[in-house]
């Protein structure tokens, strides 16, 4: 049986992880393949790099869920490809991460908690949420960003839990 990448899922979490390419060399740099061949470490820079990629596109297509920190996660795959061990304050931050959003996701009001675990977790629709917990598609989108916003409060505090200026009609602005 062949292995079908989701590609969608795998150029959104590359498009993000592109950002912090600095940070995945960085690690890379340390590779014992790298210091064994100082004439040719940027060619093997290049190939740990794709490698990486190409677990981290593995990975989005066979997950349910995206990584509470796709930064952390693509450390961690780095490191593995660089063949370091484990990093322990990595491990442990991705511990508290998954934790803090548990607890975040378990005082979401029910039907948020619902919507917000149906998408994220099982990764329906929006149209099967809908459709199956009888709401419309605008309470769906709705309940998402109640959660999004939750999350990110949960997961990060202080620095995004400030009130936003809202927008007509009650609606948060995001350009603020």
């Amino acid at each position: 049986m062949e292995h079908l990448i989701d590609w969608q899922r795998g150029e959104r979490w590359l498009s993000q992880v592109f950002e912090f390419e600095p940070a995945l060399r960085t690690a890379l740099l340390k590779s014992p393949r790298i210091e064994s061949a100082p004439g040719h470490s940027e060619s093997i820079l290049d190939e740990l790099l794709s490698e990486t990629y190409a677990r981290i596109l593995t990975a989005a297509s066979e997950a349910d869920f995206m990584p509470p920190c796709l930064k952390t996660f693509a450390l961690k795959i780095a490191r593995e490809v660089a063949g370091l061990p484990p990093d322990e304050d990595v491990e442990g931050r991705e511990a508290a991460e998954l934790a803090a959003l548990a607890r975040v996701a378990r005082a979401l009001p029910d039907t948020t908690r619902q919507v917000f675990t149906l998408r994220k977790v099982y990764a329906c629709s929006q149209e099967e949420i809908a459709t199956r917990l009888k709401l419309s598609a605008a309470e769906v989108e709705r309940h998402l960003i109640q959660a999004a916003i939750a999350c990110t409060k949960g997961l990060f505090g202080g620095e995004f839990a400030r009130e936003r200026p809202r927008g007509p009609a009650g609606v948060t602005r995001l350009d603020s």
